[in-house]
C-alpha cells in the first residue's frame, strides 16, 4: 500500500482521501529478513527525494520510508510491516525503477 500524489499545475492532491487521513494500522510482523522494493508505479523511473529511515531504526507498519518523484507524481513508500532497518541501499538523488531494492529489513525483536 502506498500513497500516490499527482502533480498538476503546481498543485498536489492525494488520489485516495483515506490515505491522507492518519489512521492506526495493525502491526504486520515479519519473521525473516526481507527487502523493500520500488512498487509497480506505472513509470519507468523516479528520483529518490527523501529518505526517512537509517540503519538500526525500528519502523512501524505504514511508516513512510522513502519518497520518490517522477515527472508525473510523488510516491511515498511506506513499510509494509513492523521491522528493523538493516541497511538503506539507496541515497537521495538516485534514480530507481520498478522492483529496485531500497531497504533491507529484519524482524524487530
Amino acid at each position: 500500500m502506498f500513497s500516490l500524489i499527482f502533480k498538476a499545475l503546481n498543485k498536489a492532491f492525494v488520489t485516495d482521501e483515506k490515505d491522507a487521513m492518519e489512521e492506526e494500522s495493525p502491526e504486520v510482523i515479519i519473521t525473516e529478513q526481507s527487502v523493500i522494493r520500488v512498487p509497480n508505479n506505472g513509470s519507468q523511473s523516479a528520483e529518490i527525494i527523501e529518505i526517512h529511515a537509517k540503519k538500526g531504526d525500528i519502523i512501524k507498519t505504514d511508516q513512510v520510508l522513502i519518497v520518490l518523484e517522477s515527472e508525473k507524481y510523488v510516491l511515498e513508500i511506506p513499510s509494509p510491516y513492523l521491522c528493523k532497518i538493516e541497511e538503506v541501499l539507496v541515497h537521495i538523488g538516485n534514480i530507481v525503477s520498478e522492483n529496485d531494492a531500497l531497504i533491507q529489513v529484519s524482524p524487530h525483536s
